[in-house]
């Protein structure tokens, strides 16, 4: 996916589960088509909330992130949570849908 990019006005659904992309990321409000949505949702830092080993930072949302990074697109639901990974450890995960008018 590093070298992948979306092309314009092509797609009426993305999705995007647990993988940050910001090259991407950039490149995908043009890429919905007029009435496409996007569906995403990825984890946020928690700089050692909850005593989790230190992650790449690069594959991280920060707060409020993933909400500024589609501004322009209509925000059907945007949500910063706390959740539970398939280890039983708590995490921070961010989820968007979103609609290109």
């Amino acid at each position: 996916m590093d070298k992948y990019n979306l092309a314009p006005n092509k797609y009426d659904l993305i999705v995007n589960v647990n993988y940050l992309n910001r090259r991407l990321v950039s490149q995908m409000k043009d890429a919905l088509r007029s009435g496409g949505v996007l569906m995403f949702e990825t984890f946020i830092v928690a700089h050692g909330d909850f005593n989790l080993p230190t992650t790449n930072l690069d594959y991280l949302l920060r707060k409020n992130e993933l909400l500024h990074s589609f501004i322009g697109l209509d925000v059907i639901y945007y949500e910063e949570r706390i959740d539970i990974n398939l280890r039983g450890e708590k995490i921070k995960v961010a989820s968007l849908v979103a609609k290109k008018g």
